[in-house]
């Protein structure tokens, strides 16, 4: 969630990682993410389950990856489907991974300062 007086998460601090990959702040976008990680397409239903957001936190979130360039919408319209297949684009798996690498670099420098102060 946002707060009125900042962002209480350390990652606000650094938004952009070199080669124009996001950080992604939000913990909800992070689990949308992952979850089409794993899969080559799904829609809204399943990404509420797998993530445990309503649907006005998933479309809000989703829409806000999708500004971003990370997932593309096929399908959507009234006659084919009554609500569009999402997947990652090429940007989102790069923002994905660069997430994750990045999150596993700061645990362990969190860890190894925490060892090294014994």
């Amino acid at each position: 969630m946002r707060s009125e007086t900042g962002p209480a998460d350390p990652l606000a601090s650094q938004p952009i990682l070199s080669g124009g990959d996001r950080l992604l702040r939000e913990p909800a976008q992070r689990r949308v993410l992952r979850c089409l990680s794993a899969v080559e397409s799904a829609d809204p239903v399943f990404l509420m389950r797998q993530t445990g957001l309503s649907w006005d936190e998933l479309s809000w979130h989703v829409a806000d990856l999708d500004a971003a360039g990370c997932l593309d919408r096929q399908g959507g319209s009234a006659a084919a489907a009554p609500s569009p297949m999402l997947s990652l684009t090429e940007q989102g798996r790069l923002t994905y991974d660069a997430n994750r690498r990045w999150r596993f670099k700061s645990a362990a420098l969190v860890l190894l300062s925490a060892l090294s102060r014994r």
